[in-house]
């Protein structure tokens, strides 16, 4: 039964509004341009101490513009993006990251990192790569991976978070907290929301009964902090009362509308596409049909082979991916990007500013740096930053 009121809550599409304290809860988490967000999964035991470290953390970059979403799966402390197998063997692509781009058109680009081909998704296509996005985690007591379109629209969120309901009930604590509730068959759902801060909830509640029967409760308490004009999540524990370890998210960072935000992402730039790559698009509900890369977008074999005669289409940058595929030292993704076991930042990552940024998301994940600790370090790489501008100019 739990399953099918999640699956209620999740789905069923709403015919009125919900609440206004809802509505102000969800417009909290989308109320911005761009944004850049770095975190972390990981669980921890529920008999252990919140301040230790996670285990089995995973780390995850977002970025947001106003049309498009790109979230990197940067793997675990180790730099591990696949199996552990796979990676203690140094196998190729075993530790590349994994990135996903929806783009303002629908379509979701899929791609790991020294790959010789790249998938995407059309606009009808009915599932997409599965893939969470922050900006809903804590909105509901359980994390739920998109593999719909539909889902990361903000425009689909209240149907899909906050459905109506025939009898809501809205009240205010004497914390000053406030706490809407619905219930349906067999369960009920709680948010308690904080006014003070953006209406972000604080708590939400599950309550039901597994295969009708068994008393089941799953919640989501989440912590907030101030970013620049906002609030928003710093830590989310998960808890099911059918699991001995609970699920936490960390948020290590987070800008909002900064001025240095992309406002715009396009799959060579945003995923590292090169000309030439090999293509699959996928459409309708089983349309498939392999092409190429041709640093904007799809082309055909036939368009492909004329573009090569007439000499439009360079295949450099794609000559050399390959040719590191082809060379057992270089192999993509065999080994992490970054060493640590020497204790000294190689020279060529102090003189190039544009490794800086992977090189403080590993040196954060191998270090198993706190969320403090985390921001700290990223504010000091946006300060280097400005520095290397105010040089240049």
């Amino acid at each position: 039964m739990i399953t099918m009121l999640l699956l209620f809550l999740w789905w069923f599409a709403a015919l009125f509004e919900p609440p206004v304290e809802l509505q102000l809860m969800l417009q909290g988490r989308t109320s911005f341009s761009t944004a850049r967000i770095e975190w972390r999964i990981g669980e921890r035991s529920v008999s252990g101490v919140a301040a230790e470290p996670l285990e089995r953390a995973r780390y995850y970059s977002a970025t947001y513009t106003p049309g498009e979403f790109l979230l990197f799966d940067r793997g675990d402390e180790t730099g591990c993006v696949q199996s552990e197998e796979s990676c203690a063997k140094g196998l190729t692509l075993s530790h590349s990251e994994l990135g996903h781009l929806h783009t303002s058109s629908g379509e979701q680009w899929n791609y790991r990192e020294g790959w010789s081909g790249a998938s995407v998704n059309t606009a009808d296509h009915p599932r997409f790569e599965s893939q969470p996005d922050i900006r809903t985690i804590g909105l509901f007591p359980k994390m739920m991976p998109y593999d719909e379109r539909r889902q990361i629209l903000a425009e689909n969120w209240m149907a899909i978070h906050a459905p109506e309901s025939l009898d809501y009930q809205v009240g205010k604590r004497k914390d000053g907290l406030v706490e809407v509730s619905a219930s349906v068959e067999d369960g009920g759902i709680e948010w308690i929301l904080d006014p003070d801060k953006d209406w972000q909830p604080v708590e939400v509640n599950v309550h039901a009964l597994d295969q009708g029967v068994i008393p089941v409760s799953m919640s989501a308490k989440t912590t907030h902090r101030r970013v620049g004009d906002r609030w928003f999540p710093s830590r989310i524990e998960f808890t099911d009362s059918r699991q001995p370890n609970n699920q936490v998210v960390e948020v290590l960072d987070a800008s909002f509308d900064h001025p240095d935000h992309p406002q715009t992402l396009t799959p060579r730039e945003a995923l590292g596409l090169v000309p030439g790559l090999i293509l699959v698009r996928k459409w309708g509900e089983q349309g498939s049909e392999d092409g190429f890369f041709d640093g904007e977008g799809f082309i055909s074999p036939s368009e492909y082979s004329s573009r090569i005669k007439a000499g439009t289409l360079s295949l450099d940058a794609y000559r050399e991916l390959l040719a590191r595929h082809n060379d057992p030292d270089n192999r993509p993704g065999s080994r992490p990007k970054f060493d640590f076991s020497s204790g000294q930042i190689a020279a060529d990552v102090k003189r190039t500013p544009a490794l800086w940024e992977g090189y403080v998301r590993r040196f954060i994940a191998h270090f198993r740096l706190d969320a403090e600790q985390s921001r700290k370090a990223w504010a000091h790489h946006a300060e280097c930053l400005k520095g290397v501008r105010k040089h240049e100019k």
